[in-house]
């Protein structure tokens, strides 16, 4: 994905998101071509490469466009705990209920855990900036993808229950878990 400031190329960004969430609804994602895809946006498929390399790259450029949208929430408390951050994680994905199905019904749930892996170390280091991610690079990783992967496997559970408990119903079922 091409990070842009470009206006004409923001638009056809967000053209391909649309065109690509049209085409979801009515259809397999894994029946959705390129050329499909370009065309349902009114765009050409070079412009469709001068912005993503591929369809899966489209759903993360708009996950984190969505989470950009909310992320200045949970940054400003530079004092949340693990149950903070998990809440607010899964608030984030019951907000967009609908993708988070489309993605789990599409068998796209690796897009949600590459999604959490990537934000998993920005999280990290917002939320303990004096601590040095580096010390122990290794240590960190594997406690990242643990954490990760938990979240990515209750967020997965979840939707394949139709998204049916709120959050707050989540959090509570942890607390007396953790």
């Amino acid at each position: 994905m091409k990070i842009t400031q470009n206006k004409s190329a923001m638009q056809s960004q967000k053209m391909l998101v649309d065109a690509l969430l049209r085409l979801m609804s009515e259809k397999k994602y894994n029946q959705i071509s390129i050329s499909e895809l370009a065309d349902e946006a009114g765009l050409s498929r070079r412009t469709f490469y001068r912005l993503f390399s591929s369809i899966d790259e489209i759903l993360l450029f708009h996950i984190h466009s969505l989470w950009e949208l909310k992320a200045s929430e949970l940054y400003s408390s530079p004092d949340s705990s693990y149950m903070d951050i998990s809440s607010f994680s899964l608030n984030f994905w019951y907000e967009h209920k609908d993708l988070t199905i489309l993605l789990y019904q599409n068998d796209l749930s690796y897009i949600i855990l590459k999604f959490i892996n990537e934000i998993s170390i920005e999280i990290y280091r917002h939320q303990k900036p004096n601590e040095q991610f580096e010390k122990n690079p290794e240590t960190m990783e594997y406690a990242l993808s643990y954490s990760s992967g938990g979240i990515h496997n209750i967020i997965c559970t979840w939707a394949s229950h139709g998204m049916d408990k709120t959050p707050a119903q989540l959090m509570q079922m942890f607390q007396h878990i953790l």
